[in-house]
């Protein structure tokens, strides 16, 4: 819920900084989320080894501990070429912490209830995409996007923190 809320307070603004912010052209968006989604997809091999040999708890350590850099990274963009880097990052890190959080829901719920421990899962996800974007608009028009990447790496880094020291892996029992 943290993690999610983190994600989402800010999540919708990226365009919009990469706009207002950084003047970037409709083209420079595409290209972004172009690096991204190929890292994504690139980096689903690597994650998907690593979660055999290492667990999908032991995957979302790793990624979560690195994903809160990309909205930090993003404050320090004085341009959107900046950015091509960071989103090849963010697409690498996503991949593996997308892999990851499925596996490690599908090891801890009991059999017979996965579909309940999904749907809740999926409860704690979409909360937060309701409520992050409103609060993310209130503060954004009040302080502005950048204090919110800040925001948001705080969140990240907070629950990322809370699940490393909460949440037994898949491997570990």
């Amino acid at each position: 819920l943290i993690w999610n809320l983190s994600l989402m307070v800010v999540g919708p603004f990226f365009s919009v900084y990469l706009v207002v912010n950084l003047g970037a052209t409709p083209t420079q968006i595409g290209l972004l989320a172009a690096a991204n989604s190929v890292t994504n997809i690139i980096g689903q091999r690597l994650w998907g080894r690593l979660n055999d040999r290492r667990g999908a708890a032991w995957v979302m350590r790793v990624t979560g501990l690195l994903i809160p850099a990309v909205p930090l990274l993003w404050t320090f963009a004085p341009d959107p070429w900046f950015l091509i880097p960071v989103e090849i990052l963010a697409g690498f890190l996503w991949s593996g912490y997308s892999l990851a959080s499925f596996n490690l829901l599908l090891s801890l719920a009991p059999p017979a209830q996965r579909a309940r421990f999904s749907a809740i899962y999926q409860m704690a996800v979409f909360s937060p995409a309701v409520v992050g974007p409103l609060l993310g608009s209130v503060a954004a028009n009040g302080i502005g996007i950048r204090p919110l990447l800040f925001i948001s790496t705080a969140g990240r880094i907070a629950a990322a923190l809370l699940f490393m020291f909460t949440v037994r892996g898949d491997q570990e029992r």
